[in-house]
């Protein structure tokens, strides 16, 4: 893997799925901002996890 590719790391993926979801979102406290996280972090299933995961270079792979 080359040295910088987050369009490779699934762990980019799922984190540039949430910062879409964050963006022009205001948050009174830090607090409410976790708890936001906590509970769209956890409304993710497997299928949604899946999808954002799967990438075109690696199915093309194999």
């Amino acid at each position: 893997m080359p040295p910088y590719s987050p369009e490779l790391n699934p762990c980019e993926q799922v984190w540039q799925y949430k910062k879409k979801r964050f963006k022009n979102k205001f948050f009174e406290t830090i607090q409410d901002l976790k708890e936001w996280l906590h509970k769209t972090v956890n409304e993710m299933t497997p299928d949604i996890i899946k999808s954002i995961t799967s990438n075109h270079r690696y199915l093309n792979a194999f």
